[in-house]
């Protein structure tokens, strides 16, 4: 999909959506192997490409400042929260625990996540 013009923001979404929804589907099975390193990354690298079509953002983009402009909570701890038995609630005190560690021009934009 092209990164400007093409289907806009919200069908992006729906799309994304859809990829979440596969994703999500039997973490409660493999949820556990969320602790390792390459299965976050691996999440994280398929969040990425999807962020970057809501966006229409250049690949240049750090992937936390991505995911917040994007407007996606992070997938591996949505991940996290199905296999832990969290709530929604949970997961955006989590993302915010690691918005708050980040350092970056985004953060003086976006301070707060939940708002």
């Amino acid at each position: 999909m092209a990164n400007t013009g093409g289907p806009n923001e919200w069908k992006r979404r729906v799309l994304a959506s859809a990829v979440d929804t596969v994703i999500l589907y039997g973490c409660e099975v493999w949820g556990r192997v969320m602790k390792t390193k390459k299965a976050k990354d691996v999440v994280d690298k398929v969040q990425r490409k999807m962020s970057l079509s809501i966006a229409s953002a250049y690949r240049t983009v750090s992937n936390k400042d991505l995911f917040v402009v994007a407007r996606a909570p992070l997938l591996r701890l949505r991940v996290w929260a199905r296999h832990e038995r969290k709530n929604n609630k949970d997961v955006l005190n989590a993302w915010e625990e690691e918005w708050e560690e980040r350092e970056s021009w985004t953060k003086g934009l976006i301070d707060n996540l939940k708002s």
